[in-house]
């Protein structure tokens, strides 16, 4: 609900759905969850905070993926214009990472 109202508002507001649909889905992440399973871990109940750690990682990846789901249907050019051109050279210096 969050993706498809962020696109009403920021085509009335004009300015970019990110500014409007991010902060506001931001605001859901559960915080509590995540102290619970922090606390849990510290005094030794692990099947508790595991169950925590799962409710906060799928709560994330559902918030995320409603946004994305929503950006898909309410902008089809976004979903269905980008060709990924996996084929291209890139240019540019190999380097190696510790150098």
């Amino acid at each position: 609900m969050i993706g498809l109202f962020g696109s009403r508002l920021g085509i009335y507001a004009s300015v970019p759905r990110v500014t409007v649909t991010i902060p506001s889905a931001v605001v859901m992440i559960p915080g509590t969850t995540i102290y619970r399973a922090v606390h849990n871990f510290a005094v030794g109940n692990t099947p508790v905070a595991l169950f925590a750690v799962v409710d906060v990682t799928l709560n994330v990846l559902f918030i995320a993926g409603g946004l994305i789901i929503a950006r898909l249907i309410t902008d089809p050019d976004w979903a269905f214009s980008h060709h990924i051109n996996f084929g291209k050279v890139l240019d540019g210096d190999v380097r190696p990472i510790n150098s």
